[in-house]
């Protein structure tokens, strides 16, 4: 059978409630982080 190691088409997470996901795309990692503290 399979190995299982083929490449991820799609990702999939847990968000409990009360929580707010993030996604940035084309953003220097510590230019999102700054960006996620001014709420």
């Amino acid at each position: 059978m399979g190995s299982g190691k083929g490449s991820p088409e799609y990702w999939i997470v847990v968000v409990k409630l009360g929580r707010i996901l993030y996604e940035m795309s084309g953003v220097a990692e510590n230019i999102a982080r700054k960006v996620k503290t001014l709420e």
